[in-house]
């Protein structure tokens, strides 16, 4: 992987409890106003190159949330937004108590020369992490 085009990396943390589910999701280190998404996924891989970024959650993906950072720092779900869980179950993939998930965002770098590696990549990644239901 590479770090984005202002030569950071973005970090994903998460807070709050699962039970009842509180968790919120949180990006920084992205571009000031870059498009994040947070995928879910089941499984963990080994890292796969995935645009100028690397790629470490597998399995059946599922797009929880759409945000735009702002000030380089994106989080989700925002007040009056479905949890995690329900957002989830919403998507076919309800999370059983006990359960664990991977979590990981990627998000819009439209710089494409900064990274030779992939060449003309135009997003970037997160760190992932898990979290146990």
């Amino acid at each position: 992987g590479c770090a984005n085009s202002i030569g950071q990396s973005a970090q994903l943390t998460a807070a709050g409890t699962t039970s009842p589910d509180t968790i919120v999701l949180s990006a920084s280190g992205e571009l000031p106003t870059a498009l994040t998404i947070f995928v879910q996924g089941p499984a963990t891989i080994s890292p796969v190159l995935f645009g100028d970024g690397l790629r470490c959650v597998g399995g059946s993906l599922k797009r929880l949330y759409s945000e735009p950072a702002s000030a380089g720092v994106v989080y989700a779900p925002h007040p009056g937004d479905p949890s995690i869980t329900a957002r989830s179950a919403a998507l076919g993939d309800p999370i059983p108590s006990g359960g664990t998930r991977y979590y990981m965002t990627y998000y819009r770098d439209p710089n494409a020369s900064f990274c030779p590696d992939p060449p003309g990549g135009t997003f970037n990644a997160s760190n992932a992490i898990s979290i146990v239901w």
